[in-house]
């Protein structure tokens, strides 16, 4: 795939185009073998194409990642094969993105270059994660491949919706962001669901980041709500995270 030009479109589920998205090719890293890099992201047009110019190296293509802006319903796409022949069609699943204005008691942008926020999502309840294994260890035993998966699902009786839905919930884990100098963190195409917000600060004279909870976290605009003060997003969100600096 060396010197070939790369190109496609970003859609999304219903094949309708999408403007304004990130995508990176990551190609093989011939400094360190096994490992890949990425080039600076090219952004989709009004039709939802994207094209890369053939490498200068002597490296090939080897997957595209697709990264919607934080105001588009839209999940981020990774490790998404290149096509051998023609172009690539990248289809996004809908999702959400997160804008963050963390700021102290008296309204003013947290110090940017002391502050992350962090976005975790709430454990799945044990049943569910017993579901999850006993599914994994169904698809271990009758050799499910990629090329296949649905298939082998059904022919090993598994719902195949039910597992769709387990899997678009998303799983165990947390996405972290600095500040900038306005106070504000992005977060770009999550998957909607309930988050916990904390804020984690850097101490002076501490390697480790001081976890702080948040006295106040509010919805100030988008598709979202605080519920026992976790936030349950449903599409693209800001949210304003309000802390007492003197808590950490």
């Amino acid at each position: 795939m060396s010197g070939r030009v790369v190109r496609g479109r970003v859609v999304d589920a219903e094949g309708r185009p999408i403007e304004g998205v990130d995508v990176r090719l990551y190609r093989l890293d011939p400094a360190r073998e096994g490992s890949t890099r990425s080039d600076h992201p090219v952004r989709t047009d009004a039709d939802g194409r994207f094209e890369f110019g053939p490498s200068p190296e002597t490296e090939a293509g080897v997957a595209l990642g697709a990264s919607p802006q934080v105001d588009q319903p839209f999940r981020s796409r990774q490790s998404c094969e290149i096509a051998a022949h023609g172009d690539t069609t990248i289809v996004l699943a809908p999702g959400a993105g997160v804008r963050v204005r963390a700021v102290d008691s008296m309204g003013a942008p947290l110090d940017a270059s002391e502050w992350r926020v962090s976005l975790a999502r709430d454990k799945i309840a044990r049943a569910d994660a017993d579901r999850l294994r006993a599914v994994y260890e169904r698809l271990v035993a009758v050799g499910v491949h990629a090329e296949d998966w649905e298939s082998r699902l059904v022919a090993a009786g598994i719902d195949v919706t039910a597992l769709r839905q387990h899997a678009s919930a998303g799983g165990i884990g947390a996405s972290n962001a600095s500040v900038d100098r306005n106070g504000s963190a992005e977060f770009r195409g999550l998957v909607t669901g309930t988050f916990r917000v904390r804020l984690y600060r850097h101490l002076p004279g501490q390697s480790a980041l001081a976890s702080v909870d948040p006295e106040c976290t509010a919805v100030e605009s988008g598709d979202a709500e605080v519920v026992d003060g976790r936030l349950v997003l449903r599409g693209p969100a800001t949210v304003v995270v309000r802390v007492a600096v003197d808590a950490a």
